[in-house]
């Protein structure tokens, strides 16, 4: 369940709640009134601890909804939780194998170079090597458009 969505819904836990009984039956609650809402409430508390340990490892999708990195007004648990949309992927993949910050900041450098030479195929790598970078600004800043095309000004071209 979990690697499909860090934050499943009451709808989607239920559902994995009903299958875990339809496949093994002697798994059903007597007292409860549907069966299976010790198994959901098990899972919503599993999936929580899960979460907790996949920030502790430094997971980006987690770690942007923690505490630590809301402003001052925002430090509530529940405010401003980013999440991936229904049936979104990649909505906050982790840099490519060998890339940091700093080496994916400065390929975004080169990036602006070569888009003044109109350089469409280095361009197109660079832009798919910066993906990450590009989707970690968006997700964790929400910056304006007029910020986003001065930093990524490749990304309004029809080419893109």
């Amino acid at each position: 369940m979990f690697c499909y969505t860090a934050y499943p819904n009451d709808a989607q836990r239920s559902a994995v709640a009903q299958a875990l009984i339809e496949k093994h039956p002697c798994l059903k609650e007597p007292g409860s009134f549907n069966g299976i809402y010790g198994w959901q409430q098990g899972l919503k508390y599993k999936c929580g601890n899960y979460r907790t340990k996949r920030k502790a490892l430094g997971s980006p999708e987690l770690l942007i909804n923690s505490m630590k990195y809301k402003m001052g007004d925002d430090r509530k648990p529940a405010k401003n939780i980013k999440k991936p949309k229904r049936a979104e992927v990649n909505y906050l993949p982790q840099h490519p194998s060998g890339e940091t910050d700093s080496s994916l900041e400065n390929v975004r450098l080169d990036l602006i170079e070569a888009s003044k030479k109109r350089d469409v195929k280095s361009i197109n790598d660079m832009m798919a090597r910066t993906y990450s970078l590009r989707r970690m600004e968006v997700v964790a800043q929400s910056p304006d458009v007029a910020k986003l095309k001065e930093r990524w000004p490749t990304l309004f071209e029809p080419f893109q």
